[in-house]
């Protein structure tokens, strides 16, 4: 998937985080990173001073600008895709009834109301809300940009147009963030207002559209590639659809059953896309796993696990864990955990390598992972005691799963 490749390598940004000599063996100090990552995400969320970006989540800060327009003017993107990891990961990672959890709550409503203010024209046309483009302050709203280049000082200027890699993933996770908001029971008329409730109907159905003979989801109705990682993210929310029209929304005779939809998926994922002989997972329908290949094939292995599909006891689970173990540990170029810009091209630190071993209850790689993180990676800044982390958004999220989970006793 392009979102993955382009846009999380583009939208590198500096995390603050303290480090100790011992990381991995430091709970309470795991505890103060995550402390310091929930607020450096909070930080990305707009304010209410400009009523369009309102609650939206920026991609970059203000030190690293993703573009700048024609004007000069430095520019970031809100990218819906990652901003709903971001809210799962901050409601997640708080305790239900603490200050820190009413927060993540309100932030979350936030995010929701300026998603479905923006279902509509001009920022989406097939489904989910485009990639949206602010100045810092939150002013500049635009789908499109004109952006300006100076190499060797020579001016060009590139056009970005009206984007949204993948229909289905977009649609889906939000489904999952309007489930795990309702589930709390807190102010629902943000989802049962009336004309809220009619794009979630609209959304379902341009979600719905995608579904091929095969009985898998293609991307979009112009992509059309059937991803084991976006399939996973069609599951999680054709299932958080079924919840929704249980406890939130009313059934009507169009209303399809999603509860049977998410079934039949999870079944076509399982006799589609898992390779039984060789024991590992195709990219999508019809495009093997290279080995060697992080991502997208090694990285897509992990998302029945992450996503709930499958247990991490069932033994597809089982081998793409000894599969991890095997090629990429200890390796001269292939150590996620000792050396973790070595498998991908400085794109990725690999955040949901190091949840997906959690998961799997090899809990001390991810704490091997995150201290060779601090080690080898991370620059001192001033001498200051506070060390930068390079992640993107999405990134982020999963970081903040796995400092979380390491601070616990």
């Amino acid at each position: 998937m392009a979102r993955l490749t382009t846009l999380l390598a583009a939208i590198g940004v500096l995390v603050g985080l303290q480090v100790p000599s011992a990381y991995a063996k430091t709970q309470d100090q795991a505890r103060i990173d995550a402390a310091n990552l929930r607020q450096w995400i909070s930080n990305r969320i707009y304010s209410e001073r400009f009523p369009n970006s309102a609650g939206a989540i920026a991609s970059t800060d203000s030190d690293h600008p993703l573009a700048y327009r024609a004007d000069e003017t430095p520019m970031t993107v809100v990218s819906s895709y990652f901003a709903h990891y971001a809210v799962l990961a901050l409601l997640d990672t708080s305790v239900p009834g603490t200050p820190e959890h009413d927060e993540a709550l309100e932030l979350t409503a936030n995010w929701i109301k300026w998603y479905f203010n923006h279902l509509r024209a001009p920022f989406n046309t097939e489904g989910p809300v485009y990639d949206v483009w602010y100045t810092y302050a939150g002013t500049g709203e635009a789908v499109t940009l004109r952006e300006k280049l100076v190499i060797n000082n020579v001016v060009s200027y590139v056009d970005h147009p009206a984007h949204v890699d993948a229909v289905d993933s977009g649609a889906a996770m939000f489904f999952v963030v309007l489930q795990r908001y309702a589930q709390e029971r807190r102010h629902l008329s943000i989802l049962t207002d009336q004309g809220n409730a009619q794009k979630v109907i609209n959304l379902a159905k341009a979600l719905m559209s995608l579904r091929r003979q095969s009985g898998l989801w293609c991307a979009s109705n112009s992509y059309s590639s059937e991803y084991l990682m976006d399939n996973c993210e069609v599951w999680q929310g054709l299932n958080a659809l079924a919840k929704l029209y249980s406890n939130v929304y009313t059934k009507t005779p169009e209303t399809p059953d999603y509860s049977l939809a998410a079934t039949d998926l999870k079944s076509k994922i399982l006799e589609e896309l898992w390779v039984v002989k060789e024991g590992h997972w195709l990219v999508a329908r019809g495009e093997k796993y290279i080995p060697g290949d992080w991502y997208t094939g090694m990285m897509c292995q992990f998302w029945p696990v992450v996503t709930g599909l499958i247990a991490p006891t069932d033994k597809r689970a089982v081998a793409v864990s000894k599969t991890l173990s095997t090629n990429w540990m200890h390796g001269e170029k292939s150590d996620w955990v000792n050396n973790p810009w070595s498998v991908y091209k400085d794109a990725f630190i690999n955040s949901s390598a190091a949840w997906f071993s959690i998961l799997s209850g090899n809990k001390h790689n991810a704490g091997e992972w995150l201290q060779s993180i601090h080690k080898t990676n991370i620059k001192v800044l001033n001498g200051s005691g506070k060390f930068n982390a390079i992640l993107g958004l999405s990134e982020a999220s999963w970081l903040l799963k796995v400092l979380s989970e390491l601070s616990k006793r």
